[in-house]
Order: structure tokens, then sequence, then C-alpha cells
């Protein structure tokens, strides 16, 4: 085998190596730019999901549940605003305000047919509920397109903050106990 031919044998062989490597880098960055992030939802699989724990009436003695969503661009708001949300529910459980009004109207036309118009109006008042204590009971982030959606159940021991009312009242007793006693021991002095 002359030169000439090791020569050009070593020429292709080069030349499919570098097309190989060519191909292999254009399929890795194409299959680089086309790859989804696992962990990422299109909105309209963010807008649809909720977990299933979510929607499940847990039920514990002396304790009372609440869940809460928020969504947000920024992670640690998404977070906040669904604790938020499931203490304004726990909130509302332990104490709220509710009224409500509702008109009803009949008129009736001279073609005897009879128009019928309700109004209904409810407010729910919640205001002032210590809910300190709560315990963080289920937790889960997903991550959307431009997005974060948080859903979090919180729980609440009722009897622990009953325990509580009952020895601040104890004290606040003893305590008017001891100042009547005090009192007392001035005036006969």
């Amino acid at each position: 085998m002359g030169i000439s031919l090791q020569m050009k044998l070593l020429k292709i062989v080069y030349y499919f190596k570098s097309r190989n490597l060519i191909l292999l880098l254009i399929i890795l960055l194409f299959s680089a730019c086309s790859s989804k992030d696992k962990n990422k939802l299109t909105n309209q699989e963010l807008n649809q999901y909720i977990p299933e724990w979510f929607f499940e009436n847990k039920t514990k003695k002396g304790y009372i549940f609440s869940n809460g969503v928020g969504e947000s661009s920024d992670l640690q708001l998404s977070l906040n605003i669904a604790v938020l949300n499931a203490k304004l529910g726990l909130a509302d459980k332990l104490q709220s305000t509710l009224s409500g009004l509702t008109k009803s109207y009949s008129v009736q036309s001279r073609k005897q047919e009879v128009q019928n118009q309700i109004e209904q109006t409810i407010k729910n008042l919640v205001t002032d509920v210590d809910v300190s204590g709560y315990e963080l009971v289920n937790k889960e982030i997903k991550r959307g397109e431009t997005t974060y959606k948080s859903f979090v159940k919180i729980e609440y021991d009722v009897t622990k903050k009953t325990e509580f009312i009952i020895k601040n009242i104890e004290t606040k007793i003893e305590s008017s106990f001891k100042e009547l006693d005090d009192e007392i021991g001035n005036k006969n002095e």
C-alpha cells in the first residue's frame, strides 16, 4: 500500500470522525433545547393540580384542620399566602360572625306573567382570633411556567388553647382574690 493510499484512507477516516462529532454536537444541542423541566407544570396543569390530601377530611379529637392555597411568581410569597389563607380558615372555624339578608320581589304584568327577583347578601366577619400554636401537617409546592402554587394543611389543638384560657382565668381570679384580701387587710389595720 502506498503512502498516498494511506493518506487518502486517513483523510476519509478523519472526515467521518469529524462529521460524526459535528452530528453528535447538533443532536446534543437540540436535545438540550427541547428538554422540558420535569418539575415544571404548564399553566393549565398547574391550574388543574390539587393534591389528594387537600380534600381529605381529617378528624382528630380536639383538633381543627384548615387548608390554604397560594400562588405567586415568588416561591416564598406563594407559601406565605397559602399559610395565611389556612390561618384565616382556622380563625373562621374558631370564631366568626355571620349576617345575611335576603330580599324577594315578585311583579305580575298585565299579561299575567310573574317575574321574580331575589337578592341575597351574606357577610362573614372574622376579627381578632388568636390562632398561634398551629402546626403545619402537609405542604406541597408546584412550579408552573411563571408561578409557584403552594398547598398547605394546618392543624390546631383546641384542647391546649382551652387549657391556656382556663389557666389564664384562674390566674386572674387568684390575682383578684389576692387584691381583695390585701384591701380587706388594709382596712382592718
